[in-house]
């Protein structure tokens, strides 16, 4: 991934699965959606908010959904907090990445700064973007814009 002067990660495209004008949207349509695998609530929030100020759907997402509910789902792309408790974030990765139908996913995921090791193991592991906390926080308006594709 290359990442230009201003710092923004260029990241793959992807089709608009299912995307529509909001205008044409009806109670079954589907949307371009941001799934957001965090464990932290308050964070869970702020980037909701940031989402709706800037038209993108995001939807929190359980970490024990198996495979064919993310498949299901047909996200966008996938933000991750890395250090989420309740399950194997790395492993996790590894299997999106193994599937022919995850695989395109990009994967985002943020992490404390000072942990050098779980970065590296997350780029290892195939996630397309690995950020400090506070440079997901503070890019996150970008971050959003670009993997929703607008």
């Amino acid at each position: 991934m290359q990442i230009p002067e201003n710092g923004l990660p260029v990241l793959p495209r992807l089709p608009a699965v299912g995307r529509k004008s909001r205008r044409s949207l009806g109670s079954t349509a589907q949307v371009t959606m941001i799934l957001v695998i965090v464990e932290d609530l308050l964070f869970v929030s702020k980037i909701q908010q940031t989402a709706q100020l800037i038209g993108v759907t995001v939807q929190p997402a359980d970490p024990t959904w198996g495979l064919e509910t993310i498949i299901a789902k047909a996200p966008r792309a996938l933000i991750l907090d890395l250090n989420h408790r309740s399950f194997p974030a790395l492993d996790f990765i590894r299997t999106l990445k193994a599937h022919p139908n995850t695989k395109a996913i990009p994967i985002v995921s943020f992490v404390s700064h000072v942990q050098s090791g779980v970065i590296a193991a997350a780029r290892e592991a195939g996630c397309d973007l690995v950020l400090a906390r506070s440079a997901f926080t503070q890019q996150l308006p970008q971050l959003l814009r670009k993997l929703a594709g607008i």
